[in-house]
């Protein structure tokens, strides 16, 4: 049986050896599961295992090729009936009007709730809505994301250092998870009450 922490150290040895393949793997895991991975980065750039402003430039283009392939999507299969774009549409149906008259509001909104945000991009590529407007609207609200994401990343880094220096706290993986796990009850809770907003 592999040993969990010296697996761990190895990943972290590894990263540090070879800063590319951890800046391609956040790439992938910002266009896959941006929340986590952006915490875990600012994380990680805060104890100075990766650049934090490689973080920020790698992160606007994951979301930005991961926010267009799906609004692509949604444009291309709009009168599709699979199981999919159903679904997407009848999460994101509800929201047309507001979509329509208060795209950076709905956007904004979407970027904090899990399992709606790619819908509501679907949903806009379906309606067909100008992609200058939709890309416009995106990028000021993942500049806000980054910064509210990243920044509780790097508040949580900053907390493990500071009890680190209290000998509090021995590994930092510890706080690490910890962290991720308060941020995903704070995320699911902000979910639970935004989704009003775009009623």
């Amino acid at each position: 049986m592999v040993d969990y922490f010296c697996m761990q150290s190895f990943l972290v040895d590894y990263s540090i050896l070879h800063p590319i393949f951890t800046y391609i793997l956040i790439f992938f895991g910002i266009a896959i599961e941006g929340d986590v991975v952006l915490f875990t980065s600012a994380f990680l750039a805060d104890q100075g295992y990766v650049n934090p402003f490689v973080i920020v430039i790698i992160t606007l283009l994951g979301v930005f090729v991961r926010d267009i392939s799906w609004y692509e999507i949604g444009r291309r299969v709009s009168a599709s009936e699979s199981r999919v774009v159903a679904k997407a549409r009848e999460m994101a149906e509800p929201f047309d009007d507001h979509l329509k008259d208060r795209l950076f509001h709905s956007v904004f909104v979407a970027k904090f709730v899990y399992g709606l945000h790619l819908a509501i991009i679907m949903r806009i590529g379906s309606l067909k809505l100008p992609i200058k407007e939709f890309i416009r609207a995106d990028a000021l609200a993942t500049v806000v994301w980054i910064f509210v994401v990243g920044g509780l990343g790097y508040l949580s880094s900053e907390s493990v250092a500071f009890f680190s220096a209290q000998k509090y706290l021995k590994y930092t993986e510890v706080a690490l998870a910890a962290g991720i796990v308060l941020y995903m009850i704070l995320h699911r809770y902000i979910s639970r009450y935004s989704k009003k907003f775009l009623k």
